[in-house]
């Protein structure tokens, strides 16, 4: 096991538990993806782990304890409607259902599967923040919203 695979399996934990959840989304594709990819799919929401913001890890020299990470994801979900008016509540709620998957008592918890089936946990730090925000694109409007998040892994 490599510290990148730990994280890899930590990141995949957050896929599934999204991918599991693209009903209460609004989603029909979870992926992890690009910022600002050069084609937007409405109903996609990408996760992006380590883009903004660094891996910042505490190691305990000549202790089994392990190494510590704290690392940034951002998840942004991108929709299409018909006006402006129409998508701002749905997309600003769709946030908040987002962070839910990942705030609160047992949702904290994430359990990433390595090759060798042992068990990677981490969870998401207290702090979060949304943003939603929107663009009209000749006929309809892309909605968007972007939750950071900081998440602690244990390895």
């Amino acid at each position: 096991m490599t510290l990148g695979d730990s994280v890899n399996a930590l990141v995949d934990a957050i896929i599934d538990r999204l991918d599991g959840a693209k009903a209460s989304l609004g989603i029909s594709t979870v992926t992890e993806g690009d910022e600002l990819p050069t084609y937007i799919e409405p109903g996609t929401l990408y996760v992006i782990p380590l883009i903004e913001g660094k891996d910042t890890m505490r190691i305990a020299q000549g202790d089994d304890t392990g190494v510590q990470h704290d690392f940034p994801v951002t998840l942004v979900g991108y929709y299409k409607a018909t006006d402006i008016a129409t998508g701002l509540r749905p997309t600003r709620s769709y946030g908040y259902a987002a962070l839910d998957l990942f705030v609160g008592g047992s949702a904290e918890v994430l359990e990433g599967t390595l090759e060798d089936d042992s068990t990677v946990l981490g969870y998401v730090k207290d702090t979060a923040t949304l943003e939603v925000g929107y663009a009209r694109i000749t006929d309809y409007a892309v909605h968007w919203f972007i939750v950071k998040m900081q998440v602690t892994a244990i390895l």
